[in-house]
């Protein structure tokens, strides 16, 4: 028998994982891209002789703004209960089992949540879609 449809291979579980992991991380980065931007090109639309950016910094930056907003995208998607797991789990970095015990629910409903998060991230990241039959 297959795979249920809507499954996730271990590979992009671990990716889009890895990615809510290091959301806190990734939106300071993103700040600091910014700030760095802005001092670098002080008015809209001057130089001032700076270099301009390289190609490979615009594409590092797209891709933390890409990640940053999907983490947020799936945030706001959350109802109460669910955002409080994520907040638990992928912001303050606690275990599974701290999360649980915080969020006054078992185990198992926390792996439920958890799954729920993790399919709607991958979603807003582009690596997980669900195929209608």
């Amino acid at each position: 028998m297959g795979r249920r449809k809507s499954e996730i291979d271990s590979v992009s579980r671990r990716y889009i994982e890895g990615v809510l992991l290091k959301y806190p991380l990734l939106k300071k980065r993103l700040e600091q891209e910014y700030e760095q931007i802005k001092r670098a090109y002080p008015e809209k639309g001057a130089v001032n002789g700076k270099e301009l950016i390289k190609t490979m910094d615009t594409l590092m930056l797209i891709n933390l703004e890409r990640n940053v907003q999907a983490v947020e995208d799936t945030v706001k998607t959350l109802n109460d209960s669910e955002a409080k797991v994520f907040y638990k789990l992928y912001v303050e970095g606690k275990s599974k089992q701290a999360t649980a015990i915080e969020c006054y629910i078992s185990i198992e409903t926390l792996y439920r949540r958890n799954r729920k998060i993790i399919k709607e991230a991958g979603r807003n990241l582009g690596v997980f879609f669900e195929y209608k039959y």
